[in-house]
């Protein structure tokens, strides 16, 4: 794409006050079909590179080109109501149309979250496709859109795809077995001495960047690996979040986590397990209670179902509910009220947050936070940051995480951890 690229505008929290952007955007939809493969072959290097972020959930996806703004800070939901009241649609469909996509840390206490506007979104299914540009000015949205309808028009260049044999490079784990079963053990003790409820450890690892490595190929493997997941590329994160933390569409709710898992074989294991069944419960009556203080009617089901990936399963739950406003209630903002959840971290919920920055020997940063978008109207989506690798620029970094309660054994917890690791780098 010729696309005549600028450095983003680069803003924090010291700049809000202040701030003053005056864009406008603009979208356009198309009566015309661009298969996945096809948005790979013209817009591969970009891609594979992490200079252009990538969305996927089941039939639609969305690309993001070229960031025309970028916020780091502790605010992100009044930074997305400040940018919503300084882009002016210019009709009301880019009102929906416009993504402030976002990147929510473990913690988002005490690490900033990240959230960025494209210059230049597709948004794409298997009926049309949808431009939307936001810029200064309505010309120059509409010069950015013709150029992009002329890419989209283009023969594409066959994108060369990599080899990718990064499995063969062997995993490094940054803590050794004894100190993380050791950490594990403590960790149950307190539980079983009443000083929490559940808490979720992890364990990270590494193995060398194959130079060779394609995020296209590692991207269509993970679509053929875990269907239904939300596959994403987005700067240094490649991965398939299997979890829905919230997902915001006028006054409708949805969230859908994830609690116990076991390997396929062992599913019958799995429904009958006072410590998974346990589990489970801790994270979706922590969700309903948060949720509540928005709601009118919140719906769950009486016992979890079970949700098959490609060597492990795990209990789910689908939590649906109808908001009392939509004013006060957007997407961050109900996000940020339930994470992070049970799932990652543990009841309660703050002793479980410092007892992990306390005794995991790095910070989480993004791993088990969340990734998503919001639009104009205050709707969007947002998916649990796991089951993703970071691509550094000499290693690839794995992490997992295990719910401990008054009822875990160490060395099973440590089966059940590797084999979440394993599924990843069997796949990147």
């Amino acid at each position: 794409m010729v696309m005549q690229e600028k450095d983003p505008i680069e803003i924090t929290d010291s700049d809000l006050l202040t701030l003053k952007l005056n864009l406008v955007a603009l979208s356009i939809q198309l009566d015309m079909t661009s298969p996945l493969e096809q948005i790979f072959e013209r817009f591969g290097s970009s891609i594979n590179t992490g200079k252009f972020a990538l969305f996927i959930k089941d039939q639609t996806w969305q690309l993001a080109m070229t960031n025309l703004l970028i916020y780091h800070g502790f605010q992100p939901q009044f930074v997305a109501q400040l940018l919503k009241a300084q882009i002016k649609p210019l009709h009301l469909t880019a009102k929906r149309d416009v993504r402030i996509i976002g990147l929510i840390p473990f913690d988002p206490i005490t690490t900033e979250s990240q959230l960025t506007i494209p210059t230049i979104t597709i948004q794409g299914d298997s009926h049309s496709i949808t431009i939307t540009s936001v810029a200064h000015s309505q010309q120059a949205c509409q010069e950015l859109i013709d150029e992009t309808v002329d890419s989209l028009n283009a023969t594409a260049t066959k994108h060369l795809e990599q080899s990718t044999r990064n499995h063969d490079f062997p995993l490094e784990y940054q803590q050794q077995d004894d100190t993380w079963l050791e950490t594990t053990a403590n960790a149950i003790d307190q539980i079983r001495n009443g000083a929490f409820e559940k808490i979720v450890l992890s364990r990270r690892a590494r193995s060398i960047h194959n130079s060779d490595l394609s995020r296209i190929s590692s991207i269509k493997k993970l679509l053929a690996t875990y269907p239904g997941t939300l596959v994403f590329s987005y700067f240094q994160l490649l991965g398939a979040s299997p979890e829905l933390l919230i997902k915001r569409q006028a006054n409708n709710l949805l969230s859908h986590p994830l609690a116990g898992t076991s390997k396929r074989e062992n599913v019958l294991d799995l429904i009958n397990s006072e410590k998974n069944l346990h589990e489970h419960e801790l994270v979706t009556s922590f969700i309903t209670k948060h949720l509540a203080q928005f709601c009118e009617s919140i719906e769950v089901p009486q016992k979890p179902s079970v949700i098959y990936f490609d060597t492990i399963c795990h209990l789910s739950t689908q939590i649906s509910a109808k908001l009392m406003t939509s004013e006060g209630s957007d997407s961050l903002t109900l996000l940020l009220a339930i994470h992070p959840t049970p799932a990652v971290a543990g009841v309660p919920q703050r002793a479980a947050i410092e007892f992990i920055q306390t005794h995991e020997p790095e910070p989480r940063i993004y791993y088990a936070g969340a990734v998503g978008f919001q639009d104009l109207d205050d709707d969007g989506e947002w998916h649990l940051i796991i089951r993703t690798v970071a691509l550094m620029k000499d290693y690839i970094e794995y992490q997992a995480g295990v719910g401990l309660v008054a009822e875990s054994n160490p060395l099973f917890e440590k089966q059940e951890l590797t084999a979440k690791i394993d599924s990843m780098h069997n796949v990147i």
